[in-house]
């Protein structure tokens, strides 16, 4: 059975070139395991980026004063980013 979503948490290794081209490749292996969105917590820029299979390069950003979504694998599913970033 595939996975609904996937995240993964940012850390201060986590910047650069280099470290965003593992990244890129870290979300090609999530799409492929079947998940329809990826999720992307950055605690240092205080935003969710969350990724789809239709554009794995051009995140939707969420921050401070927004909702973040899971749609579509979780429908209606939403969670204010104050709250994981309080």
């Amino acid at each position: 059975m595939a996975a609904h979503w996937s995240e993964r948490a940012s850390s201060e290794g986590d910047y650069g070139a280099a470290a965003e081209q593992a990244m890129v490749a870290k979300r090609t292996e999530y799409f492929t395991s079947g998940p329809p969105v990826v999720w992307d917590v950055d605690p240092i820029a205080g935003c969710v980026y969350v990724n789809r299979p239709d554009a794995p390069d051009h995140p939707t950003t969420f921050l401070k004063g927004q909702e973040a979504d899971a749609e579509p694998a979780g429908p209606g599913w939403r969670i204010a980013v104050d709250r994981i970033f309080p």
